[in-house]
């Protein structure tokens, strides 16, 4: 795929996955091995995400969703996280602590829309869908 875009985009040159190094030209080399590289790093973090003590060892309740702005948010573990309010575009847009097990959130100040709730500290890492309608 990388060497098909990169081909049709710049390269004057035909090349095949069945290449040796002697006949690729040195541009062409370099952007596939920038692409791929790209791409390990990509899967590299989003591995390093998911293998966290992870999302449902937290049970998390949130009311009042879809929501007109305040959300409630329940959880049964005691301990204290940090709330982002994420937008679609992984864009945070909305940060508090969470100290105690039961709290609401003034959301009213976000446009109407899908964010994501992310909740987390060291040893946990939760995330749940919200809609502001």
């Amino acid at each position: 795929i990388i060497t098909g875009l990169y081909e049709k985009n710049v390269t004057p040159h035909y090349h095949s996955p069945t290449d040796v190094l002697a006949n690729m030209d040195v541009p062409y080399l370099t952007e596939v091995t920038k692409g791929s590289l790209g791409a390990v790093l990509y899967f590299s973090v989003a591995f390093e995400t998911l293998n966290t003590n992870s999302f449902d060892n937290v049970p998390l309740n949130i009311y009042n969703n879809p929501s007109n702005g305040t959300i409630t948010i329940s959880k049964t573990i005691n301990e204290d996280f940090e709330l982002s309010i994420v937008n679609v575009l992984g864009k945070e847009v909305f940060n508090s602590q969470m100290e105690t097990n039961t709290q609401n959130f003034d959301l009213r100040h976000l446009n109407k829309g899908v964010y994501i709730a992310l909740l987390k500290n060291s040893n946990y890492s939760v995330s749940k869908k919200v809609v502001l309608h």
